[in-house]
């Protein structure tokens, strides 16, 4: 069961994801912008920390890319989404590793058959196992924040 012991740490988090998010799509809405042209290879390179920003596997409008792969895109947005429902819905789930574990292994053939050649690489599939990680994984990071509070309420 995962119970939020810190609205206002989810708050924050939900604050630098959306900040980070809005970051990954910024050159789709400021592409003209002249002051965004002269920052962007800075903010390229804060992103590049983090993706390798292979060009053709990058999310592309008008010849614009977005800063990350479409699967890190997809990972980014899933701990979005799933941190927004969590602080609108106040949700409480039971949790276990298992949907990690399954996300992951999606995630794992749809890299491997990639890179073997199986199929031609797909950024909507990319960009759907990323989220499908990204979303499971901050359930189970989150249940892991509050491990220490689950062995207090267990020797209670």
């Amino acid at each position: 069961m995962i119970k939020i012991h810190s609205k206002k740490s989810l708050i924050l988090f939900f604050i630098f994801i959306n900040f980070w998010c809005f970051g990954i799509i910024s050159p789709l809405i400021f592409h003209n912008d002249s002051t965004f042209i002269i920052i962007k290879p800075f903010v390229n390179q804060v992103y590049s920390t983090v993706c390798h920003q292979v060009h053709e596997k990058t999310i592309s409008v008008d010849g614009e890319n977005i800063f990350v792969c479409s699967r890190c895109a997809g990972i980014y947005f899933g701990l979005l989404i799933i941190s927004y429902f969590l602080l609108l819905f106040s949700v409480k789930l039971k949790h276990s590793f298992y949907p990690v574990i399954i996300s992951f292994i999606i995630l794992l053939i749809d890299v491997s058959s990639a890179a073997l050649g199986i199929y031609s690489y797909s950024k909507p599939v990319a960009l759907l196992t990323g989220f499908l990680l990204g979303s499971t994984i901050f359930l189970f990071v989150l249940d892991q924040l509050n491990y220490p509070q689950k062995q207090i309420d267990y020797e209670k």
